[in-house]
């Protein structure tokens, strides 16, 4: 009876014992990790390089008084904008137009001077064929007439003389822009030499960039240049359209220019912004700056493969980058179009591990 009850002892145990093992057995595969994934698109990637740009108003003017006298009038305010013949400030300018009323008063004197001359001549003309008066005194009375016309004459050029230096007393916008600072106060007295405020048109500004002179071999007829703002965003860009013929021999650069269309409005002149000299462009992919890992000084990214077996299974794949651009990274290496990129879960992946992707956004850029 004792080794009939141990028997039966020991049989329950190993029955108990191969259930459990069933069960292990049952859940040795392992649960399949949720993970986002955005499939690689080919896009136009820039291959480029950042300096810093001058930028350069090509229609800018300090404005400057051709007459002497004392401010009366600001009729603009800084930072207006203003058209072509917009006046800006008048200098007082009664003296100069009491100068023109002079000017008009003697004209009218010598108006009717000449007018009395052209009678006298009339006169001795009737009279010399008659034969009452001499020929000197018929030459007299023409000549008289000839010397009223040309005061007459000498008189209007006066005139006009003063009226355009009395023009010269209502300061103009010389072209389209925006007025700048205007240092003179009413009741200042200015020259010449008083700088009385300026007129700027950015509407095109001139970015100058100093290229490396190993550079220029990189330049082809298509590359141009891109002005950034402090967070890296394209605010303007135009064809490179001047290489200078010499380089700078103290720093080994060249001068390069473009002009920049300035549609925002939020470039200045005289402002050094933030530059991309692009070379070329080629079709190629970018990865976000999230989904890289970095082991040992090697970066990395999972990417998805089918597995006959198990379904989707993630491979750690080592990559070359390219610079940083709107938290992406360019992939020189490692990843081309089609691949299927984990975005999630990273932390939690090994190499081999079975996943369920979800497809997300892509990564081309909108076009």
């Amino acid at each position: 009876m004792r080794i009939l009850a141990a028997v039966l002892v020991l049989g329950a145990l190993y029955g108990c014992g191969k259930a459990a093992g069933g069960t292990e057995a049952a859940g040795g595969d392992a649960p399949k990790l949720p993970v986002d994934v955005q499939t690689l698109h080919d896009e136009e990637l820039v291959d480029g390089t950042e300096y810093l740009a001058q930028l350069v108003s090509r229609h800018h003017v300090a404005v400057y008084p051709q007459v002497t006298g004392v401010v009366v009038q600001i009729l603009v305010k800084p930072g207006e904008s203003v058209k072509r013949g917009t006046a800006l400030l008048q200098i007082d300018p009664r003296r100069e137009a009491a100068n023109l009323a002079n000017q008009v008063a003697a004209k009218s004197q010598r108006e009717a001077s000449l007018e009395l001359a052209r009678r006298n001549e009339e006169r001795a003309t009737r009279l010399f064929r008659e034969g009452l008066v001499s020929q000197a005194q018929f030459d007299q009375a023409r000549s008289s007439r000839m010397v009223a016309e040309q005061d007459v004459n000498a008189q209007e050029a006066s005139i006009a003389a003063q009226s355009t230096q009395l023009n010269y007393f209502r300061i103009t916008a010389p072209f389209d822009g925006t007025v700048g600072d205007i240092p003179v106060k009413i009741g200042d007295m200015v020259s010449a030499q008083t700088k009385l405020t300026s007129v700027d048109d950015n509407t095109n500004l001139e970015a100058y960039v100093n290229l490396p002179v190993e550079k220029l071999a990189e330049l082809t007829d298509k590359s141009r240049i891109e002005i950034l703002d402090p967070f890296g965003k394209v605010v303007g860009q135009a064809p490179i359209h001047f290489i200078a013929p010499e380089a700078n021999p103290a720093v080994q650069s060249v001068l390069v220019k473009a002009v920049i269309p300035n549609e925002t409005g939020v470039l200045r002149a005289a402002q050094v912004a933030r530059a991309r000299v692009v070379f070329k462009t080629h079709p190629g992919v970018r990865v976000l700056a999230s989904s890289i890992t970095r082991q040992v000084g090697q970066y990395f990214v999972f990417v998805t493969e089918a597995d006959g077996k198990n379904g989707a299974v993630v491979k750690q794949r080592p990559v070359e980058l390219g610079p940083l651009d709107d938290r992406r990274y360019t992939v020189l290496k490692g990843l081309k179009a089609g691949d299927k990129v984990v975005t999630s879960q990273l932390q939690k992946l090994r190499d081999g591990a079975p996943v369920e992707p979800t497809e997300a956004a892509s990564t081309a850029l909108s076009k």
